[in-house]
């Protein structure tokens, strides 16, 4: 028998489904005709429609305060469903069809379980993918990946690789822009605080583009609480304190 339960944050808007559907809840809403007239509407209950992401998930879009979010079904259904005392940080799918989203389908799990699910292994040695699933990320071993995207562990190839603009000296302010340290280059910045080398360049450029939206945002410098600068920027910028004073 299919049970219906409210989706967290959207309670009184939407309800999801133990067999993986999503519905919207019957409301009315007021508003105003021609600025001055008030009027209501009813809105009756309706199956929303869903659609695929690129990795095969099903995604429903969710709408709350003219906001509109992009949730996948299958952790809609975990989260009401499903407790999760461990706060694991995935939903996994038992027979690895990521359109089957019947709660009994579903499970909370970490990564390290997600890939090595029987099915998933079985797929790969078939593929002939990964002949020896041995060598699957384990949890030392997604750790070492983490840390090599944050700039903690660099290989002597990926220095070689940095371009010049990584390779400028960069200064490390507070947000009152007084100095704390100077650093050769952005690099060395990340090994040096523990902070994620791309977003150390991105502040020193003070903006960054969103493609989606094809377009450039101001960070105004900021990272981690601090600014972040090329030492060239900030001497221009000192200079022209100095003028302006």
């Amino acid at each position: 028998m299919e049970e219906w339960r409210d989706i967290k944050g959207y309670e009184g808007l939407y309800q999801v489904s133990n067999e993986g559907r999503v519905k919207s809840l019957e409301r009315e809403i007021e508003y105003l005709v021609k600025g001055r007239y008030k009027a209501k509407r009813t809105y009756h209950s309706v199956i929303l429609k869903t659609y695929h992401n690129n990795s095969g998930y099903i995604l429903v879009d969710l709408s709350i305060n003219q906001k509109k979010d992009k949730c996948t079904v299958h952790r809609l259904v975990a989260e009401a469903f499903i407790p999760n005392p461990q706060n694991k940080p995935q939903v996994g799918h038992i027979n690895c069809d990521k359109t089957d989203n019947r709660v009994e389908n579903l499970y909370w799990c970490t990564q390290e379980e997600n890939n090595n699910n029987p099915i998933t292994l079985e797929r790969m040695r078939e593929s002939g993918k990964k002949k020896d699933v041995s060598h699957l990320l384990t949890a030392e071993n997604m750790e070492k990946k983490r840390l090599a995207l944050i700039g903690h562990i660099v290989t002597e190839e990926t220095k070689r690789k940095i371009s010049k603009s990584h390779s400028k000296p960069i200064v490390h302010l507070t947000l009152d822009e007084e100095l704390i340290e100077r650093f050769e280059n952005s690099l060395i910045a990340a090994e040096q605080t523990n902070f994620a080398q791309a977003m150390i360049n991105r502040a020193c450029h003070g903006k960054y583009f969103r493609k989606c939206r094809n377009k450039w945002y101001d960070n105004h410098h900021i990272y981690q609480n601090s600014k972040w600068m090329f030492e060239d920027d900030y001497e221009k910028m000192l200079e022209e304190q100095l003028i302006l004073s």
